[in-house]
């Protein structure tokens, strides 16, 4: 019980505790969203992660869509931020992207996390 419930308590927390010690800052999270984006993301990609799992799908196929997706929220979030800023705070559809951006990055990290450890 315990050995099939670690990657999913690992893909939990791992994000949040990066979170936690500032590695969402230094990727570009806003201060004060740092932490309350990943923890959102976090169990809705823990969510979702299962979802693949229990739908049967390949274990490399939720780990290479996991990461696709990640690389494009990582993407979005930059554009958003950039275009947040270089608007000094005017464009709030930039600012939702940065914001909704960064939970999807902990959406898909936790994804990610969980397709690569869980074992069948």
């Amino acid at each position: 019980m315990i050995k099939s419930a670690l990657p999913a308590i690992i893909a939990l927390f791992v994000p949040i505790a990066l979170a936690w010690f500032g590695l969402s800052r230094i990727l570009g999270a806003h201060p004060y969203w740092e932490v309350q984006t990943i923890a959102i993301g976090a169990p809705i990609g823990l969510a979702a992660a299962f979802g693949m799992f229990f739908a049967g799908l390949n274990r490399k196929v939720t780990a290479i869509t996991s990461i696709a997706l990640l690389l494009g929220s990582m993407a979005g979030a930059t554009y958003g931020k950039a275009v947040f800023v270089a608007s000094y705070a005017d464009d709030r559809f930039a600012g939702q992207l940065w914001y909704f951006g960064w939970i999807a990055v902990g959406t898909f990290t936790a994804a990610t996390i969980f397709a690569l450890l869980h074992r069948r």
